[in-house]
């Protein structure tokens, strides 16, 4: 038998060898745990937590949204023998801060709250009241993010206890968030390790190469042969775009143009009038590029979207991108297809497909980028005989869509729990944090060149020893093929960094280690900076 804290509640907790043996390890050091989503973090923080208020200290849960905070909440009270009356949520949005600085002081167990809350009442916690901070997510602990100065203002005045299931694929990222919470130790985990197999379910994993029609080459060769123009044209005004190929030329390349041609305009380097008309240049430039990216990985229907916008907006580098002869021939020819997507629109055909032949039962998450994609998705799925789709997207209003509110996603979070829904479609809001449950299939509209976020969808399927089957449709000689490649290395990279940096950790006094290292990183990026 485990010797596991008294308050956790063995019949809603399963004992899983890794989890008992990582908080084993971190029960007393300053760590942080990488663990891939579904293997349950929140689980080995609970023990700890646990731990710790059997002891006698307060413990501060901080989780970066109000809704991830409720779900701390909710599993800690499911889980624990502890009172309702232990464990409090604290959120601005809950309580002025008059009322807080009372709440911190009553003798609550637990507190949970979002880093902004607390970043905001750091002189009226009573810290020393605390032995334990978990700081969830922690990849966030960089640059001016609250966790950064709430580590600052509590660092060795007790214990911290890091989670995350995908520290990025940086290892100079890696070495600043630990270094901002004074960890000493890392303890990870992959679905491969000994004593986490048992537990795991098995993942299939499939990327399908998509072919381009003929008509999608023909509305490509035009954005290429309109982009060669507006490239040709900026040539004149900036060295960045000479060599620039309109076949493959990405909107990042484009951004880093025109912010610096707003430096050169703020510092009045040269004629400010010849330095807008080449900023406008660049912005129509950006916009055909993104137009193009819609065509190629997202469709028809997505593309034409845009392209109506384009039509409506009265800026200047619109109107540049509605004089090309080019854009009256795509408009017509979008226009044309707009009346048969399914038939224009490989990715759509194969997600049909793959819904159609793999979702006996059970549930499907489909990931897509945009907005005007799930709300495609969503439309052309309806049609489906079995299929009952439901979308999840953020709260931020985006060019005249409203999002979707806190209660909103919960609700349908819900009837996706209960089978009234069995496809999820939803943009990166259903990555990272929301309590969604198991499915058994996941599909990638397109791939994503992040580490993170790539582990993270797939994290939605093969949990709880359920196997599970993960899709990437990528479209051919596009964007798409790049994204892919690119997330399987960070992905490899990614853990390679944690090992390296354990192994950094375990050699010698942790502080010091950071120290140097952090030394190190702040020397190689003044060196970079100076040759740029």
């Amino acid at each position: 038998m485990h010797d596991i804290p008294s308050s956790v509640d063995p019949n809603v907790i399963e004992e899983r060898d890794y989890q008992l043996n990582i908080f084993y390890s971190v029960r007393d050091k300053d760590s942080l745990v990488v663990l891939p989503t579904g293997l349950g973090k929140t689980a080995v923080a609970l023990y700890l937590v646990c731990l710790s208020v059997e002891e006698g200290e307060k413990v501060l849960v901080m989780a970066p949204t109000r809704p991830l905070c409720q779900q701390h909440l909710d599993f800690m009270i499911r889980s624990t023998k502890l009172e309702e009356r232990d464990v409090k949520l604290i959120t601005g949005e809950l309580y002025a801060q008059k009322k807080r600085e009372k709440i911190w002081k009553n003798d609550h167990k637990v507190f949970i709250a979002t880093p902004q809350t607390v970043n905001n009442d750091l002189l009226l916690l009573p810290i020393s009241d605390f032995g334990l901070t978990v700081f969830d997510e922690a990849h966030r602990a960089v640059g001016d993010y609250a966790y950064v100065e709430i580590a600052k203002a509590c660092k060795d005045k007790m214990q911290f206890l890091g989670l995350t299931a995908s520290p990025g694929s940086s290892f100079e990222k890696l070495v600043e968030v630990c270094y901002n919470l004074g960890i000493e130790q890392i303890e990870v985990r992959t679905e491969s390790d000994e004593d986490v197999e048992p537990y795991v379910g098995k993942r299939r994993f499939d990327w399908i190469e998509l072919e381009k029609s003929e008509e999608l080459e023909r509305m490509e060769g035009w954005l290429n042969s309109i982009l060669q123009d507006f490239l040709k044209d900026l040539s004149g005004y900036t060295k960045q775009t000479k060599n620039m190929d309109p076949k493959n030329v990405g909107k990042k390349a484009l951004i880093d143009t025109q912010e610096n041609l707003q430096k050169r305009i703020r510092g009045g380097k040269g004629n400010k009038g010849y330095l807008f008309h080449a900023l406008s240049l660049t912005s129509a430039s950006i916009k055909v590029a993104h137009l193009k990216e819609l065509l190629l990985t997202q469709g028809i229907d997505a593309a034409h979207r845009y392209l109506l916008r384009l039509q409506e907006n009265d800026d200047r580098s619109s109107k540049y991108v509605r004089k090309k002869e080019e854009f009256a021939l795509l408009s017509e020819k979008l226009l044309d297809l707009k009346a048969m997507p399914v038939e224009t629109n490989p990715k759509l055909m194969e997600l049909r497909r793959i819904l159609r032949e793999e979702l006996e039962e059970g549930r499907a998450m489909v990931f897509a980028q945009y907005r005007d994609t799930v709300d495609y998705l969503i439309e052309e799925l309806k049609k489906l005989d079995g299929i009952e789709p439901a979308k999840l997207i953020g709260q931020a209003d985006k060019e005249g869509d409203k999002g979707m509110s806190q209660e909103d996603q919960k609700t349908t979070l819900e009837r996706f729990r209960k089978g009234d829904h069995n496809v999820l479609v939803c943009t990166r809001i259903g990555e990272e944090g929301l309590d969604i449950p198991a499915t058994e299939l996941v599909v990638f509209y397109e791939p994503v060149p992040s580490a993170i976020r790539s582990i993270q969808r797939k994290g939605r399927t093969a949990r709880d020893q359920r196997s599970g089957k993960v899709y990437v449709l990528i479209s051919k000689d596009t964007k798409d093929e790049a994204f892919y490649w690119k997330s399987k290395h960070a992905e490899r990279e990614m853990f390679e960094h944690v090992y390296r940096l354990s192994r950094e950790l375990n050699k010698g006094e942790p502080s010091r280690v950071l120290e140097r290292l952090m030394d190190e990183k702040v020397r190689t990026q003044s060196t970079l900076e100076s040759f740029g």
